[in-house]
């Protein structure tokens, strides 16, 4: 496999077909992530717009939000010169389920250097490249009802327990426990690369996490971003620094 390849919108679901790997479940009987189902909502968007999906997305959300800073990798042109070496965990987990290709080089006894390597994988499932600052404005403007309906958040925001006592699933957004703090939004792991981010209920708090190092096929003993968030202090600190950055309005006249 040439790990320098662009790969096309499909090819990835060309793995399904074999019919090795079954559904767990009748639909709406439980909640496992499918990341080919991404994939056929881009087909989707594609199929109902008459357009491409990326640009859809850039026109329909990112555009109105002043937002240039979200790229789809090995889908659009992205400046090089700002993305940052990547790694993953190269745990026993990853090395037997993904396995290590000859282009990849272990930086340590925990990190395998995947530079050479993109995102074109996995497109509408996060072929995503982007700054911290434009994904808190994303995930603002979501909480907010700028960019689906009132009807659609509710629906999103449907959340339903998962096999994971901390964590429930909505539509495309999850509710996650860290403690006594939970944040809505998502997290997500890639070849390189991983990210969480939300926003704290009834509060004018967003979290975004994001680190060139990924965990995916990774196993429990790659360190997450969502792992960072358990620690107490770092919801806390956030908190604090929102508050800290927020304008301070004038006092109101006796």
């Amino acid at each position: 496999m040439d790990v320098e390849h662009i790969w096309g919108k499909t090819e990835a679901l060309d793995y399904l077909k074999s019919g090795r790997d079954k559904a767990p479940n009748e639909p709406g009987a439980g909640y496992s992530y499918s990341n080919s189902n991404y994939t056929l909502l881009g087909l989707i968007i594609e199929k109902v717009t008459g357009h491409d999906a990326v640009l859809e997305i850039h026109n329909r959300i990112l555009a109105p939000l002043g937002l240039t800073d979200i790229r789809f990798e090995g889908f659009e042109p992205v400046d090089v010169s700002r993305l940052p070496s990547r790694y993953h965990f190269g745990t026993e987990e990853f090395l037997r389920d993904a396995g290590m290709h000859s282009t990849f080089r272990h930086i340590n006894r925990q990190l395998i250097d995947v530079s050479r390597s993109n995102l074109s994988t996995e497109w509408t499932a996060g072929a995503v490249v982007a700054t911290a600052r434009d994904m808190a404005i994303f995930a603002r403007a979501l909480r907010d009802g700028l960019i689906v309906t009132p009807a659609g958040l509710q629906r999103m925001k449907a959340f339903k327990p998962t096999d994971d006592k901390d964590e429930d699933m909505g539509q495309g957004l999850a509710l996650d426990r860290y403690g006594k703090e939970v944040l809505i939004g998502y997290t997500g792991n890639v070849l390189g690369f991983g990210a969480a981010l939300g926003w704290i209920p009834e509060e004018d708090v967003v979290v975004v996490l994001m680190t060139n190092v990924g965990a995916m096929h990774a196993g429990d003993s790659a360190y997450y971003p969502e792992k960072l968030l358990k620690d107490s202090h770092v919801i806390a600190a956030a908190r604090a620094l929102a508050r800290a950055l927020a304008p301070k309005l004038p006092a109101a006249a006796p």
